[in-house]
């Protein structure tokens, strides 16, 4: 997976790139590899592995298999925060801790086209999907939340990230890694995609049942 993970580092300052394409170009590498067949299929089957990976993406909280669902978007936006701390602290409450509902977080980076150089709100999604790794999505959503400043103005650095990480007692190596690599960058891009298509144009965006 190595070799997946540096084409998706090295694509990640270019145009948003579906991990469909990732792996395809991953794919076609390896079969014009000198390696053995049993090392083609291997590579083969993890780079599969990975794009789909990539596309279950979503983060739930609750039983997943209800059908009403909250659907919560960005990071780093006051309204974003204002939202955190009032209607998802009580959806959680009164609806998923009751079974009721789930709620599903997917990615949507809106502020940081609108300051020139604008960065956090990737960087705070990259930080989160890189937690996931660590089975502690949910928990470092909350911690970014918790610690949001004002937009771009230098909160969500790097050195505040990573201290975040060690907060929860994730692997501080495992996460810098891949907050460094950009490797959740293609995925953190696609569902920013998949959002603007299906019309969603702010933050924070409540969607239950689709509606």
């Amino acid at each position: 997976a190595a070799a997946f993970h540096e084409e998706q580092k090295e694509l990640a300052t270019g145009d948003a790139a579906d991990p469909l394409t990732l792996a395809w170009q991953h794919l076609q590498g390896i079969m014009n590899s000198d390696a053995s067949r049993e090392q083609i299929a291997h590579d083969a089957q993890e780079a599969i592995e990975e794009v789909q990976a990539s596309y279950e993406a979503d983060y739930v909280m609750g039983c997943e298999d209800k059908q009403s669902k909250f659907c919560g978007y960005s990071y780093q936006c006051p309204f974003c925060g204002k939202f955190f701390s009032t209607i998802e602290d009580r959806a959680r409450k009164d609806y998923i801790a009751s079974g009721k509902a789930n709620m599903v977080y997917k990615d949507l980076v809106i502020i940081d086209g609108f300051i020139p150089s604008g960065h956090e709100s990737t960087d705070a999604a990259l930080a989160a999907n890189c937690a996931a790794e660590g089975s502690k999505f949910w928990e470092y959503h909350d911690a970014l939340f918790q610690n949001q400043g004002a937009e771009n103005a230098g909160g969500f650095n790097d050195a505040m990230l990573l201290n975040l990480a060690r907060t929860l007692d994730l692997s501080e190596k495992d996460f810098s890694d891949c907050l460094d690599s950009h490797i959740e960058l293609p995925v953190v891009q696609s569902e920013s995609s998949k959002a603007g298509q299906a019309g969603v144009q702010a933050t924070p965006t409540l969607s239950v049942n689709g509606l």
